[in-house]
């Protein structure tokens, strides 16, 4: 399988999230990473590359499903990339590379998990039931119309999260100088913002399941289980969302996030 992203696939993205990083619309941003084009979303490449590779995959005795990835180079803008398959003991193994280089961009997999009973005093995050059927309209409008529902909840909490709730990593960080610096998503500006792997665990009745406009589920979810280490130029770590569809707990999705501090 192909893939490729053009300036207007990253817009589209960019709409449906809320993530406009500057690496993604300017090139001396982008530079910071070493690379002389823009760089593509990360979740953008993904959508197609977990579409695959899932509906491929059948979970042991009806459990849970887990897609995980490393994203371990930028894809750019307009750059051809391939993705292989290779199935081992109870796996189903991806590498996308690069056409031109065959540079490893997307490395990964996808297995059967046992559920892991989720618990939290963190606060429960809501999301505006005309914000989520705007968002199911977009997502569709722009992307590929097949995806599963799950493809589409994991891009959804993830752009709430990165438009609205980044601040609980950024006011994690020793290096901000303030606190008002945490509370909008144009700090990332200030900084260099790279995701570095996604992970995300499906329980069976979600991966099978189909929405309509009108019978989209109550979405909410809550932050927990932050790892960051901070060093002097960077900071990286991972963190968890527990996502909840009409009250019950159906996704997690774990992030990991590189921050270069542009001093």
């Amino acid at each position: 399988m192909e893939l490729s992203f053009t300036a207007d696939d990253i817009e589209k993205w960019a709409v449906f999230s809320g993530d406009r990083n500057p690496i993604h619309f300017d090139i001396e941003a982008a530079a910071r990473l070493g690379v002389d084009k823009v760089v593509t979303h990360g979740m953008l490449a993904l959508l197609q590359v977990k579409q695959t590779v899932v509906s491929k995959f059948v979970a042991d005795n009806g459990g849970w499903t887990q897609f995980k990835t490393s994203l371990k180079a930028p894809i750019l803008c307009d750059d051809k990339v391939t993705m292989s398959e290779t199935e081992r003991r109870n796996k189903l193994c991806f590498k996308v590379n690069s056409v031109a280089s065959s540079n490893l961009h997307l490395v990964g997999s996808v297995s059967s998990v046992e559920q892991t009973p989720w618990q939290s005093l963190e606060k429960v995050h809501h999301l505006d039931a005309s914000d989520v059927e705007e968002k199911f309209r977009s997502f569709y409008q722009s992307f590929d119309s097949g995806f599963d529902a799950w493809v589409w909840v994991d891009a959804l909490v993830f752009g709430h999260f990165i438009s609205n709730q980044i601040s609980f990593i950024m006011s994690s960080l020793n290096h901000n100088e303030g606190p008002d610096e945490a509370n909008c998503l144009t700090e990332l500006a200030q900084h260099t913002v790279v995701q570095i792997s996604h992970l995300t665990r499906i329980c069976p009745s979600l991966q099978s399941s189909k929405y309509t406009v009108d019978s989209l589920p109550s979405v909410a979810y809550q932050i927990d289980n932050m790892s960051l280490t901070e060093e002097e130029e960077s900071a990286f770590g991972v963190l968890e969302l527990a996502v909840f569809l009409n009250g019950q707990h159906e996704m997690t999705i774990e992030l990991g996030l590189l921050i270069k501090f542009n001093n």
